[in-house]
């Protein structure tokens, strides 16, 4: 049989070992270690030596209450959306926080801090619509058509479905300015 290793007054983690308990044929030796926290608990050797437990379950809380905490505040800005206040839990399974939002556009939604964090919601959906807008449209500035002249494309108009409309500010040789559709004023 393999002579037991020594491991009083080394330190694992947050744990210290403090004293062997000789384990059974059922059950593997052990050490009782107090943790940075002034808890004691009993942990296998090797679990141990290999740093699967390093403390006796306050580091996890600790990381957990890390990741939970309140990181967002009312008037942070994240891309477009500016935080107005708290709106309680929800996400999968209501575990994250989730805030009020008003967008440069002027609408309002609720979005998971998380989402805020990694850049994912920068706003209420409207730079999808101005992105497609832009990225889609047809540059017709100065083109005539009939009595209408294209001055510039308005970015960020939609259908009531909400799907991103490619519209255009037309002047008319009288002098009033219109907004149309190229498909519309061709």
């Amino acid at each position: 049989m393999p002579k037991a290793i020594d491991l009083s007054g080394q330190r694992f983690g947050r744990l210290l070992a403090v004293e062997r308990r000789a384990g059974s044929s059922k059950e593997a030796a052990s050490w009782l270690c107090v943790c940075d926290c002034g808890n004691e608990k009993f942990v296998v050797t090797e679990l141990l030596r290999n740093g699967h437990v390093k403390s006796c379950g306050c580091l996890h809380r600790d990381q957990l209450s890390e990741r939970r905490s309140i990181k967002e505040k009312e008037g942070s800005r994240y891309g477009k959306l500016v935080i107005v206040g708290p709106a309680g839990r929800g996400g999968s399974h209501g575990h994250y926080l989730m805030w009020q939002c008003k967008c440069d556009c002027g609408n309002e939604v609720i979005v998971e801090g998380k989402r805020l964090r990694d850049g994912s919601k920068r706003s209420c959906g409207c730079l999808i619509s101005e992105s497609i807008t832009a990225a889609h449209a047809q540059d017709i500035t100065g083109q005539r058509f009939g009595r209408l002249v294209a001055i510039k494309p308005i970015i960020g108009a939609k259908y009531p479905n909400g799907r991103a409309k490619r519209q255009w500010e037309f002047k008319c040789d009288c002098g009033k300015k219109t907004v149309s559709t190229v498909s519309m004023v061709k």
